[in-house]
């Protein structure tokens, strides 16, 4: 007789599928809620641990409250990729469903981490990233033992498909371009932005130290969530599921950012990041909609 395909119990299923959608939701929360008494624990651990001082600087209150609309997008975008390949491979016991997952997990946690180490903000790890990596990465753990390696599929993507997977992986490596490098001269087109619509032409100190963290925060989240893209592009071509999940991570990242954006008057990041991006997405994804 013919072994039995494992698959992880419904109610494990379910559960994680929980934890994505709470997650997601904390990301709307912190875009909308960022600045209120919500988050109070983590912007003075962050005044404490970055500026040597109780509160966050009043002049900072801005740009802090974009890049709380930014972060929560990007979060909303990583959570809902995660909930597709939950529902889907995983689900079904494909074993690279669940490595997806962990790759996209432990991607996000050791560069947020790292770089949250390196900016002296260790508060982060522990008051943030711990969460997600015990609450969502221990499920992981258990079930693995639920999952079996499956045939590969037989389906041959198109060039279509194969241009949309690197895109997915390259949007990855920008998200590891912007947790290292966004206060360099690589975003200085962007940093002149920031700085024409709050600082008055100039950057101070201050304002390129949140930048750095923040960003850093971002960018490993970018990670995360196109990993997890690029990944279900690789492994599933030509599956409906896998275009649903990518809509559904770049709408959610996209409505969350850019109304974020445009409510705190920050345009420049709409047109610079959002509808690019956006675009390069979209546009092959459109395509291959239409196809299939």
């Amino acid at each position: 007789m013919a072994e039995t395909q494992p698959v992880p119990p419904p109610w494990l299923v379910r559960g994680m599928l929980l934890v994505c959608s709470l997650f997601a939701l904390l990301g709307v929360l912190l875009a909308a809620a960022g600045s209120t008494e919500i988050f109070a624990l983590w912007r003075q651990a962050a005044a404490r641990s970055l500026f040597d001082q109780p509160q966050l600087p009043s002049s900072l209150a801005p740009f802090v409250a974009l890049t709380d609309g930014i972060l929560g997008g990007s979060i909303v975008g990583k959570w809902l990729a995660a909930a597709y390949l939950v529902r889907h491979p995983f689900a079904e016991g494909e074993r690279w469903g669940w490595r997806a997952l962990v790759w996209g997990l432990l991607s996000w946690f050791l560069l947020d981490s790292a770089m949250s180490i390196v900016l002296g903000a260790t508060f982060n790890v522990w008051m943030i990233n711990l969460a997600p990596l015990l609450l969502f990465g221990g499920p992981l753990v258990y079930a693995r033992r639920f999952t079996a390696v499956g045939a590969p599929s037989k389906l041959v993507p198109s060039r279509m498909w194969l241009a949309l997977r690197w895109i997915c992986f390259g949007f990855a490596i920008f998200g590891i371009v912007v947790a290292t490098t966004s206060h360099t001269l690589v975003f200085g087109l962007y940093q002149q932005a920031i700085a024409q619509v709050w600082f008055e032409g100039t950057l101070p100190a201050e304002a390129v130290t949140w930048l750095r963290f923040s960003y850093a925060l971002v960018g490993a989240t970018f990670l995360g969530q196109f990993l997890m893209l690029g990944l279900a592009l690789l492994h599933a071509p030509r599956e409906r599921w896998v275009l649903r999940m990518t809509i559904a991570s770049m709408m959610g990242w996209f409505l969350v950012d850019a109304t974020a954006s445009l409510w705190h008057g920050a345009w420049f990041n709409v047109w610079m990041i959002d509808l690019p991006s956006l675009a390069t997405v979209g546009i092959p994804w459109w395509r291959l909609h239409a196809r299939l």
